[in-house]
């Protein structure tokens, strides 16, 4: 096994897809896993607050760049960022009221991409929204399904905390298989848990898994949580569009099986694929909003058990992806939950801003 030395040094790229071709070829899936190809779903651009009020920048996701300028009014928008005349950068523009003017020769385009200039020199504009501090662009013409909140926290008014940007060792699916691979639980997490799940759509393309079991005994920890929760374990996981993974662990528990309901930790992932063919993550700790006398001293306690847990997590798993390629060959009866997500990310709609615009 690795140390943990030895993991911070092992290169995050797509190496591994290169190596073994001949004797363990790479078995190509339509969607899960293909890092030159981006799903239509939200994807997070830059914290809200480095975009101020009549300013606009260029960003790019994989080989496509786009534009996203605030308007006088404070409302944000987006379109493709060179400018249809000679091919300025528009993030290098300037912002008139609502419009965005191109700098070199100050061609100007209305919110929806037309241009007041010439009628026929138009852009493409996407939708783009603000939540959790950040700013976020669906790189399709009209949004499947909302930037969701995590499944523990639907319909619920909530507040986040912005953690950090994470690069993988994989493509962002493989961390997505990850939070409901049920068999890992006993090999990498040592916690021999015999899930039942069920798979709820809540939007198109936005599935919950609702995954219960009974906590076995063996360590003072597992023990001691057998004893808080009488036993069971809850926890659900939400999928939208191929680039969002939010979990919420202990939904619906009560103290001891029947008492005052337990504190809920939820976390959101929002992955975007890079072009050194693995994924970036944004990570968000998300939270009901609290109120009342006590809300900043809850707030703060439920920061912290979020910080503890995802570091606990993350510190296990960590040690599977060095090296890995996520290369799906045979399959068990314990494999069903991951292969269950990855049939519905191969149904997902691929984004014009990468077909037929890179090779396998």
């Amino acid at each position: 096994m690795l140390k943990d030395s030895e993991i911070k040094k092992v290169s995050k790229d797509d190496h591994p897809r290169k190596e073994n071709v001949v004797s363990q070829p790479l078995n190509h899936q339509p969607i899960f896993n293909e890092p030159h190809l981006i799903t239509e779903s939200w994807y997070p651009v830059c914290p809200a607050s480095t975009l101020k009020d009549s300013e606009t920048r260029s960003f790019t996701l994989l080989q496509h760049r786009f534009v996203v300028w605030r308007g006088k009014s404070g409302k944000l928008y987006a379109m493709d960022s060179f400018c249809p005349h000679m091919g300025a950068d528009l993030g290098n523009g300037n912002v008139i009221g609502e419009n965005l003017q191109c700098y070199f020769h100050h061609w100007t385009f209305l919110p929806g991409g037309k241009c007041a200039n010439h009628k026929e020199a138009n852009n493409t504009s996407y939708p783009v929204e603000e939540k959790y501090g950040f700013i976020w662009i669906y790189p399709g013409a009209t949004p499947s399904h909302s930037i969701p909140q995590p499944p523990g926290l639907l319909n619920q008014e909530v507040e986040s905390l912005y953690l950090k940007k994470l690069k993988l060792y994989a493509h962002h699916h493989v961390m997505m298989a990850g939070g409901i691979d049920l068999q890992h639980f006993k090999s990498v997490h040592k916690v021999d848990i015999k899930f039942d799940y069920q798979v709820t759509e809540h939007e198109k393309h936005v599935h919950i898994w609702n995954l219960s079991g009974v906590l076995p005994t063996g360590s003072w920890l597992l023990n001691f949580t057998r004893w808080l929760t009488g036993g069971e374990f809850k926890y659900q996981a939400l999928f939208a569009g191929g680039s969002i993974v939010s979990l919420t662990y202990g939904n619906d528990l009560k103290f001891r099986g029947r008492g005052f309901s337990l504190p809920t930790v939820s976390i959101l992932w929002a992955g975007r694929p890079t072009s050194d063919g693995v994924s970036e993550v944004d990570i968000f700790i998300v939270q009901p909003k609290f109120k009342g006398v006590l809300a900043p001293l809850k707030k703060i306690a439920s920061t912290l058990f979020s910080v503890i847990l995802l570091a606990a997590l993350r510190d296990d798993d960590t040690k599977a992806f060095p090296h890995m390629r996520f290369n799906i060959g045979l399959t068990t009866e314990g494999d069903k939950s991951v292969m269950d997500l990855v049939d519905r990310i191969n149904l997902l709609t691929v984004s014009s801003w990468t077909k037929d615009s890179h090779e396998k």
